[in-house]
Parts: structure tokens; sequence; C-alpha cells
């Protein structure tokens, strides 16, 4: 096997739970091959939800070096910083110059001589990278699903694919549909899914139980938007007397069957934990919807059941069907979900006597390291034909003018470039509307009035915004108390101007409850808020603040009051909602700040 360097695009980030990505890299790595892993940079706008994964990723970028980081002496992880905005065709020319610029520095410093392109993400940065940084390097796409299919958000990227199926040198697929589908733009095909590292988990003696006094069901994997959550509560519900064990990360609400006493979550565990408890199951489920994108998956999870010897149920997908049929039906497949729990019944009746021996002995059949070993073959046959294609010859001119050209770059055009999209770009809009959050409102026990916070002046006028606010929502009947709190200390209270204005409107004095102690932050504001409210025994109120001062304040009172029902309004200064090209430097530094101050809380673990 020769020693080459690779680039990986993973559609994954590094510290997720153990996937393919992950094997390829370290079986790449331990054949003593040097790769460069490339974080996920997303197939979709930022939405809402996405706020603790932007937050992790900007401090794992502050504690990188240039937003690298050394995994093992083979191993490195670029953690790149783009513009959350993947098919806008502005973004991405600029996400592809930043990402080029990063990776080509890196391949200076770090000598990798002519490296393998393997991506997993058919994103239209990526494509550009491929056909203009990389176009002499071999590219191979690894098809892992059907992206495209897996939200709304991300249907652009089937023309993007497509591309990436045409100029891809070599492309491997993980299922039978992924593989048909790339056949009609491409003939250099071949399949290869996700394995299991057997020696790995039949090395691993350890055994962790949980639940020893039931029968032990698991489902390993992360909780997303792929899982049958009415499935599950239907037969959680039925089968009250087995143990139903979920370990990875939840990215879904899960209220419907967390309420369950015969329901425990592990969350994300690293791979060896994971198969540690896994060998005290007594069955590995598969409760996938069906639809275009589930039937184009090859679980992972299947033959690590099979593994640890575990009967496996699962839903009527695709490649299961396939999979089964092949394996003289060893998978127990559902059509609905009274088959699924009438699956697990019937496991369980006859468990003494089903073969765990053969579950083995097919998972061995599906090896990680007989997978690797035609995956590298398939590569290096495939390199030697290309590197006979490939032109070698190099022009000292063109050379020279590139690194004039790119120094005048940094020196001219990136000081442009930062100006035009900091003040003539949405980009602080669509950051600025992640901060201003909103929820519907109605009535509720109190009004709670945050003065002073997210303006940058010492001296503001947000306190008249916020009394105009007040008045209008006391005058709908949507609280009979207001509680007001200023952060800023002013010559004149800003609370005391706001009761007083209040007043004159009409409202009743006995209503209104000010603090005129000083909190020396948010998370002080709210503790001191938060304790009177807890006394007068309130847990339902309507929130009022700056509006780039809405996101930081709702996470602090999620933390540390998750009993109080946060409501927050949009309000006079509310960002507005249709696209905004022109910021002002007042916004851009609020907004900074904002950010700033997020990632100061969360390190201080206020929420």
């Amino acid at each position: 096997m020769s020693k080459n360097d690779y680039i990986i695009f993973s559609s994954i980030d590094w510290e997720v739970h153990y996937q393919l990505h992950h094997q390829l890299t370290l079986s790449l790595s331990k054949s003593e091959n040097r790769v460069l892993f490339v974080q996920n940079i997303g197939v979709r706008p930022i939405k809402f939800n996405d706020t603790g994964r932007i937050i992790k990723r900007i401090i794992d970028r502050i504690f990188s070096i240039r937003g690298f980081k050394i995994i093992n002496k083979n191993i490195s992880l670029l953690i790149p910083l783009i513009f959350p905005f993947p098919f806008n065709k502005f973004f991405i020319k600029i996400n592809t110059f930043l990402l080029s610029k990063s990776i080509l520095n890196w391949i200076s410093k770090s000598n990798f001589n002519n490296p393998i392109i393997i991506t997993f993400l058919p994103n239209p940065v990526i494509i550009n990278l491929l056909e203009n940084t990389f176009q002499n390097n071999l590219k191979i796409y690894y098809c892992a699903n059907h992206m495209s299919k897996g939200s709304p958000e991300a249907m652009p990227l089937e023309s993007w694919e497509k591309k990436l199926f045409k100029n891809a040198n070599l492309i491997f697929t993980i299922s039978h549909l992924t593989y048909e589908r790339s056949k009609k733009y491409n003939n250099n095909i071949f399949n290869y899914p996700p394995a299991v590292d057997f020696k790995k988990i039949i090395q691993n003696k350890k055994i962790f139980n949980i639940g020893a006094n039931k029968t032990n069901i698991c489902y390993i994997g992360a909780l997303s938007n792929v899982i049958d959550i009415e499935l599950l509560d239907y037969v959680i519900s039925k089968l009250n007397e087995f143990n139903f064990i979920f370990i990875g990360p939840i990215l879904i609400n899960v209220n419907k069957i967390k309420k369950y006493k015969n329901v425990s979550f592990l969350g994300q565990l690293c791979h060896d934990k994971t198969i540690s408890y896994l060998k005290s199951m007594h069955m590995g489920i598969i409760p996938y919807k069906k639809n275009e994108f589930t039937d184009n998956v090859y679980c992972c999870k299947l033959n690590e059941y099979l593994a640890c010897g575990l009967p496996v149920i699962s839903t009527n997908l695709h490649e299961i069907e396939i999979f089964s049929s092949n394996h003289d039906n060893i998978i127990k497949i559902s059509k609905n979900k009274n088959e699924f729990a009438n699956h697990i019944i019937d496991i369980n009746s006859k468990y003494d006597v089903i073969d765990k021996t053969n579950l083995k002995t097919i998972a061995e059949k599906n090896s990680w390291d007989k997978r690797f070993e035609l995956i590298i073959n398939t590569i290096e046959e495939n390199l030697l034909e290309f590197e006979k294609n490939r032109d070698q010859s190099s022009n000292l001119f063109f050379d020279y003018y590139n690194r004039i050209k790119k120094r005048l770059i940094s020196i001219i055009i990136i000081p442009i470039f930062i100006f035009l999209i900091s003040f003539y770009s949405p980009l602080f809009w669509y950051l600025g509307n992640i901060l201003a959050i909103n929820t519907p409102i109605s009535e509720s026990q109190a009004i709670v009035v945050f003065s002073g916070d997210g303006y940058s002046n010492y001296l503001n006028i947000g306190y008249q915004k916020r009394a105009l606010d007040s008045k209008k929502f006391l005058e709908n009947k949507l609280a009979k108390k207001i509680f007001l709190s200023s952060g800023k200390d002013q010559t004149i209270h800003e609370v005391t101007l706001l009761r007083a204005f209040l007043i004159t409107e009409g409202i009743d004095d006995k209503k209104i409850y000010i603090f005129e102690d000083y909190p020396s932050s948010t998370y002080e504001n709210v503790k001191m808020v938060g304790n009177l409210l807890v006394k007068n025994r309130i847990t339902d109120i309507i929130f009022i603040t700056a509006p780039y001062h809405s996101l930081r304040s709702y996470l602090i009172w999620k933390s540390n009051y998750p009993n109080i029902n946060i409501k927050i309004p949009r309000v006079i200064d509310s960002p507005p909602e249709k696209i905004q090209w022109k910021n002002s430097y007042t916004n851009i530094k609020i907004i900074l700040y904002e950010f700033l101050a997020i990632i100061h809380n969360k390190l201080n673990n206020r929420f």
C-alpha cells in the first residue's frame, strides 16, 4: 500500500458519534497516509436551533491555530468559518476563496504532495474547489446518502450533486439506490457501504449493564428527523415490560417518549463505551421513517448490532430489505408500528434459541478491514491511471504571476471585501435576526422589562422604546403586573422614568415593580428578577428587552429558570423582516458584542 496525502471534505464534524467518515480517516492514518479532515460546512441556511452548534464552532476556532488542530501525527483538522448561505452566488465565491486560501496555505506549510480529494459533501463551495483549486488532483465523491432529500432547505443540492457525479474521477456509494442514481452520470462507480470494526468489537471485553431485570431494546445513533417518534411512542407504551435505551445525541423533540419510565437516554458516548453498553442489550432497533431519504441510507448501526449478537428489528427501508433477503431474512422488517411491536415480542419469546453466533458471522462478512482493503485498492488503481494522464508541465511565469496576484489580494482586496461584506451585504441582517428572537404572545402573569441592555452608548434612549412596548402590552391586558429593571447605571434611573411614563399613561402604580439596584451583567439581572418571580410564584412572563439582547437573555433565563415560561414579542425596534443590504456601524458593533457576550456566558457556564 502506497503512502499518500488526502483531503477529506466531511458532511459531519469530527466530534459527532462514530461513523464512516471516522473509520475511513483513521484507517488511512494507521496506514501512514496523511489526512486533512475538513469539518462540515453545511448544506442549508442556519436556523435558530443551530445556535449551540455555531457557538461551539466559534469557540473551537478560537482555540485552534488559524482554524487547524492536530488529532494525531497523521490527521489534522480544519475548522472552517464561512458565511452560512450555501446557495447564494455571491457568498459561494467568497466562501470558496476563504476555504481555498486556508487549505492552500496548509498544503504549502505541511508539504502535502498532490493530495487525493475525497468529499462526502456535494456543497457548491466544495464543487468550486474541485473544479478550480484541485482540478489536477484525483477527486472522489463518497455518496453517503441522498442529501438533497434530507430537508426542504437542502433541495437545491440536487443540481450540484449531478454536477459532482459528472466531474468526479471516482465515485463510491453506500447503497443500491445511491449507486443507481450515480450510474446515470458516471461509469467509474463502486458500491462500498459502511462496515463494522469487527475486531475492535470482539476485543472489547467490557460490558456495561443497565436495567438488568428487564429485556433491553437499544437504539444507537442520533435521534434526528429520520426517527419515527409516533412509532416509538406506540411501541414503548405498548411494551412497558421492556427497557428502551437510546445512545446518541438528541437533535429533535423527544418529549413524547421521554415521559415513559421504561425509557433511558444515555446521550452521545465514545464508540468503545457504546459497544460496551450494546453487549448488555438483547435487541437492536432501526425505527426510521420510510421516505426517499431513508431508502437511500445504509445504516451503520445494523452491522454493529449483529456483531454484538443482537437480533434486529427495522422499518421496511429499501436497503435493509435487500440486506435481509441476502442473509436468509435475518432482519425482522416491519411495515407498521403494530408489526414492529409484535416482532419485539416474538424475538423475546424465542431469544434463547436464536443463533447469536450466526448473527456475528454475518457482521464479520461486513467487517471494515475487508471494506477498507477494497477501497484503498480501488483508489490506488485509479490513481495510477490518473497520474499517467496528468499534465505535469509547469509554467514559471504563470507561477510568478499567481504569487504576485495573491499578494495583491491580501494587501488590497481583502480589506475592501471586509468593508463591503460588513456594510453593504445582508450578513449582519442575518446575524441580527439570529439574535432577535421572538415567540407567540398570550396572556401572562407578568411583564418583565430589561431596559438599557443591547445598546452601545452609555447614554441611550432605549428605555423610551421599552416604555412604548410596555404600554402596548399592558393596554392589551396581556398581564396584570410589570417588573422593571435596568442594566445601565445612569444619572436618572431609567426604571424611574419608565415608571413615571406608565403612571401618566394611566397604568396603576400598584402593578409596577421596579429594581433600583444595577446588576453587573445580564446574568445578574436575570438572577435578581428571577428570584423575585419565584418568590411571587410567577411562572409565565412576557419578556421585553432590546431585540439583539433577546437571545442571550433567553438562553440565560431558560438555563437558570427552566420552570418559567418565557415569551418574547416583537418590539418597536425589532429588525425588519425584509432582507436588508445596508448596515450601520452601531448595529454591527452591537451584533458583534452580543455574539461575544454569548460566548463569554457559555464559557462561564451561565447556560
